[in-house]
């Protein structure tokens, strides 16, 4: 939650109001942690959570170019996207340039998991830590056999921001 709290405050933060926030599968565990992340940030910057903007995909880049596509066809005023990963980031910026509109000119976009394909098209993303789960999912497997212990089927782990070339300020 925090990791996408944190790419829409720091959408917020640079003027942003109206913000996609293109969701993974809805049965999968990081997309509802994140759609609370996106909603906790609009509250607290006091913008009205509005359902046209939270679009549901399935962390794939040809869904969410597809997606995007749609929202622009549809003239949905929005400024930033915020993608649950980098592949449906990755979609959008893809949808965003076949329509002719810049990135950040136009649309700003942020993505998760800060992966390679951030890095190579320059897109701001959320960098969770890595080895910080694999150190979780080692010690849990640990408790697991040694132990025969239940461990928590959820934990949480930092993450930072990692701000490229892709998020234009407005105000």
């Amino acid at each position: 939650m925090a990791g996408a709290y944190e790419a829409t405050k720091y959408l917020i933060q640079n003027g942003h109001r109206k913000i996609i926030h293109l969701a993974g599968n809805t049965k999968k565990a990081p997309t509802s942690d994140r759609i609370n992340g996106y909603k906790k940030a609009l509250k607290d910057f006091n913008i009205p959570y509005d359902k046209n903007y939270l679009i549901k995909g399935d962390f794939q880049q040809t869904v969410s170019y597809d997606k995007i596509k749609a929202c622009i066809d549809s003239k949905l005023d929005f400024t930033a996207v915020f993608a649950a990963n980098d592949d449906m980031a990755l979609g959008a910026v893809e949808a965003i340039k076949e329509k002719g509109l810049k990135i950040p000119e136009d649309i700003s976009i942020i993505g998760y998991d800060d992966t390679i394909l951030a890095k190579l098209t320059n897109f701001s993303s959320i960098k969770a830590h890595v080895e910080d789960m694999a150190e979780i999912l080692v010690n849990n497997l640990i408790k697991i056999v040694e132990d025969d212990t239940r461990v928590s089927p959820t934990f949480t782990v930092d993450s930072e921001l990692v701000i490229r070339d892709s998020i234009k300020k407005l105000n």
